[in-house]
């Protein structure tokens, strides 16, 4: 029974990390691209369009997955391979990073954007676009390899 509920707990590790480095991904394949091409006033309300709708989810992702990842190290103590615990403690890690990167750059970016009402003649707000983008990718490097650490864990495991 401990091993169905350890393996559970690890499939929803794996489904938790993959959406948060969904995003990452996304953003270094096309739209941190797609985001640098476009007007900034174009980009300042599509910024506060999606964060009215993204912030509560993925808010509720970057505060269990560390959670759920600590307990399955701890759970994991004598069931899981040493490479799969190192490879989880390598991700949470990352996602650590990541948080990190949230608190210090993106949310502060975030309420600056949210704040704003007249977007076409923002003073700044090319500055505001390209420190959030460039944000995004630094934190799409950190949740995607943590994500790799992840599935690394889990076939060498």
């Amino acid at each position: 029974m401990f091993t169905f509920i350890l393996n559970c707990l690890e499939f929803l590790i794996l489904s938790g990390y993959f959406v948060i480095a969904a995003q990452g991904v996304f953003y270094h394949l096309a739209l941190g691209r797609v985001f640098m091409k476009i007007p900034t006033a174009g980009f300042l309300e599509l910024r506060q369009a999606t964060d009215r709708y993204i912030r509560r989810p993925l808010k509720v992702f970057y505060v269990s997955m560390p959670l759920l990842m600590l307990t399955g190290i701890v759970l994991g103590i004598g069931y899981l391979s040493l490479t799969a615990s190192l490879c989880m403690g390598i991700a949470l890690l990352l996602l650590l990073l990541d948080i990190r990167l949230i608190l210090r750059s993106s949310e502060p970016i975030n309420q600056l954007v949210n704040q704003l009402t007249d977007l076409p003649n923002v003073e700044g707000g090319n500055n505001l676009q390209h420190a959030w983008v460039q944000t995004m990718l630094r934190r799409g490097y950190f949740n995607g390899m943590g994500f790799l650490s992840l599935i690394v864990g889990q076939v060498f495991g």
